[in-house]
């Protein structure tokens, strides 16, 4: 009985095999990348809507409350709430217990606080700047709180 012995690397079928498996992981790897890619940037999306959105909806009836209340203690209040807010994710996320609906959470709840805050000190701005000087007042506020930002990323 005759053997016949032909390299595999030589026979066409495993040729093509050999392409189709390379373009094969050529394809699950660009797939790979395209899917996280595609779920940050959707992550992203809805944590940027659900920043978003609580500040759209609660900012006026917000306004309203700081127009009958300490705005002093609700700015002290807010800014505790907003402490709280960013050490419970500082606690959750080394844990490993972080995720992304309690991230969603987390993010919606601290943007419900920043609007309140937010109308707050709008609202003692105008308490201190009174009304002639409202405008450079809020100006003032606005630039020193970008400035300070700028500063603390590092000037870019």
């Amino acid at each position: 009985m005759r053997v016949l012995r032909v390299s595999l690397c030589q026979g066409r079928d495993f040729q093509r095999l050999g392409l189709a498996t390379l373009l094969n992981a050529v394809g699950l790897m660009g797939d790979t990348v395209a899917l996280g890619w595609l779920t940050r940037e959707l992550t992203v999306g809805v944590a940027r809507g659900a920043r978003s959105l609580p500040l759209m909806l609660i900012e006026v009836p917000a306004g309203g409350l700081a127009e009958r209340i300490s705005r002093q203690r609700l700015m002290r209040r807010t800014g505790a709430g907003q402490a709280a807010s960013r050490a419970t994710l500082a606690v959750l996320a080394p844990l490993g217990h972080l995720t992304l609906t309690r991230l969603l959470a987390l993010t919606v709840l601290s943007a419900a606080i920043r609007a309140l805050e937010q109308a707050a000190r709008q609202s003692y701005a105008h308490d201190r700047a009174r009304a002639d000087g409202l405008l450079d007042g809020l100006a003032a506020r606005g630039l020193g709180a970008r400035g300070l930002a700028h500063g603390l990323a590092g000037g870019q």
